[in-house]
């Protein structure tokens, strides 16, 4: 019998359970940091979850939920599965947003404020936040998921993701032999250079890497807007497939939620900055440190 706890920003609390003794190691927990911005493992807690997620081992695969609760019939080993890092944040992004937090498919960087560095797999992000943190001097708030709270100020990052993903090769690439956690075919590692105290958001970049280019424009506010929407409400990652595709967890958002996101970062990039950022990563990497600094 496995039990615990996991808290994230605004007090959002998902307690898990399983029939099984899993062993929740120095990999499992580093998995869970790649992929649940803000988590904190709470062993015990007399608070009530938002959340129960419950696991029982049984060869009659399915998914059934509710309000508050996520019943999962399936066959793991003494190890959480891949599918299950996968539902946690399809689950933790519905319950962010119902406090208004959105998690966005963007690294996060800076020293004295952020930079949001946004794009989906696969376009280099993790290639230019390593080069940032180890020849350009700042440090990494997020990897891939930033939690983000919309302020009268502006807009805010909060909490992210601490572990790092990204193919063996393309790590040692940056930082030589490294130690890292194998998993699925890629790698995860805690960068040096890791932050974790909120800040405002100075500037955002739509980041990829291309050799064959060297552009950075600044987006006009309201194409910014129609370009970044998708990314905020993160919906490529919103539903997760479990029991070897027998169900799936659907992500939907609360009514109202995609109108009340699309007004506050209409409000927000009207004071925060845009760039779309192509070329080499030296190129990239050098043009985000003379936006962050101009910001």
């Amino acid at each position: 019998m496995t039990s615990f706890y996991l808290s994230f920003p605004n007090d959002i609390l998902i307690q898990f359970k399983s029939s099984l003794d899993l062993d929740l190691d120095d990999r499992a927990r580093t998995l869970l940091e790649a992929y649940a911005p803000g988590i904190n493992l709470i062993s015990e807690t007399s608070l009530t979850p938002n959340v129960i997620i419950e696991h029982d081992q049984s060869g009659d695969k399915k998914l059934v939920r509710s309000e508050n609760r996520v019943l999962i019939s399936d066959v793991w080993e003494k190890e959480l599965p891949l599918d299950f890092y996968h539902l946690l944040y399809s689950i933790v992004r519905v319950e962010l947003m119902k406090h208004n937090l959105f998690s966005v498919h963007a690294a996060c960087v800076g020293k004295d404020g952020y930079i949001l560095i946004v794009g989906h797999t696969g376009v280099g992000k993790t290639s230019i936040v390593l080069e940032l943190l180890k020849n350009r001097g700042l440090l990494m708030l997020s990897g891939n998921k930033t939690v983000v709270s919309f302020k009268q100020d502006g807009l805010e990052a909060i909490a992210g993701t601490s572990t790092l993903t990204a193919h063996q090769k393309d790590i040692e690439r940056h930082l030589g032999e490294t130690e890292t956690i194998s998993y699925g075919g890629r790698a995860a590692l805690k960068p040096k250079g890791s932050t974790n105290k909120p800040g405002l958001v100075k500037a955002i970049v739509i980041a990829s890497l291309n050799d064959g280019v060297a552009e950075n424009n600044l987006i006009e506010p309201i194409s910014a807007l129609h370009r970044l929407y998708p990314y905020f409400l993160d919906t490529v990652n919103a539903d997760t497939i479990m029991c070897d595709g027998k169900a799936v967890y659907v992500g939907a958002p609360s009514p109202g939620t995609q109108e009340k996101l699309a007004q506050q970062l209409h409000e927000s990039l009207s004071e925060i900055p845009t760039y779309s950022i192509s070329g080499s990563i030296n190129f990239v990497c050098d043009s985000i440190i003379k936006e962050y600094e101009k910001a």
